[in-house]
């Protein structure tokens, strides 16, 4: 909790707070077009199929 919560500290000191207040607006408000779309789907499909080929080589190595 105290390493998030220092990270989150750091952020906020480097990036100017109104870029952040921005990125934390946008991203929610873009959420249902982007599942609307299939996007969002598109890539978290991408995503587990990623991680699913990363976690299927390391088991075949053991």
């Amino acid at each position: 909790m105290l390493i998030s919560l220092l990270a989150l500290a750091w952020i906020g000191n480097v990036v100017n707070n109104m870029l952040l207040t921005f990125l934390l607006v946008l991203g929610p408000v873009t959420l249902p077009g982007l599942k609307h779309q299939g996007i969002l789907q598109n890539y978290s499909r991408q995503i587990a199929q990623q991680l699913k080929n990363i976690v299927g080589q390391k088991l075949k190595k053991k």
